[in-house]
């Protein structure tokens, strides 16, 4: 669930009129119930896009491998049949022919009004095609649900020296060292 951290760093780190929107649509939508029903989730519009945009910066998994099975011909370049094929989410995640300011933390990338205008070949944090993660779904909604009441009841700061996000891989790609918060219960002086 290291996406979830992340999210979480990038609302943190984002800011204060992006963090005020996610606030304020968690209100709006979940008032003082301490629980997120299904239906909830398509009302939390901005904060589904907040989550799509940290997978965007920081997938789960940093690519994936294909192997061809029959002779390809892409853009003039003939790849032979068993050639195993390397496809980096992160570096296309920022690739600036896709993507405008692609450092640039933004979730409204993700709005309904921009729905079409990113390219499924571009954005794939989760993996492409037969092989894609099954549990993507249920992935998103955990971290939604996860989300949502997280920020429902807290205020996260992040701790000094966090400037910049250095990322490892292991099974998942993950924040180097962690991502270091405090907690403050929401409404307490």
């Amino acid at each position: 669930m290291t996406f979830i951290h992340v999210s979480g760093s990038n609302i943190i780190q984002t800011s204060v009129t992006t963090s005020f929107r996610v606030i304020q649509e968690i209100e709006a939508v979940l008032s003082c119930r301490q629980f997120v029903e299904y239906v909830d989730l398509g009302n939390l519009q901005f904060l589904g896009q907040t989550l799509k945009e940290s997978l965007r910066l920081h997938p789960p998994v940093s690519g994936t491998t294909r192997i061809t099975t029959k002779d390809e011909n892409i853009g003039g370049h003939l790849i032979p049949r068993g050639t195993s094929l390397n496809f980096s989410a992160f570096v296309m995640h920022r690739y600036s022919e896709a993507w405008q300011e692609p450092e640039k933390f933004d979730p409204d990338r993700f709005s309904p009004a921009t729905k079409g205008e990113i390219p499924h070949s571009v954005f794939f944090p989760f993996s492409l095609g037969p092989r894609t993660c099954i549990g993507q779904t249920f992935a998103q909604i955990e971290a939604r649900v996860f989300m949502a009441r997280l920020l429902q009841e807290f205020e996260l700061s992040l701790c000094p020296g966090q400037d910049v996000m250095q990322h490892e891989e292991r099974l998942t790609l993950r924040p180097k060292g962690g991502v270091l918060c405090t907690l403050r219960r929401r409404n307490e002086s």
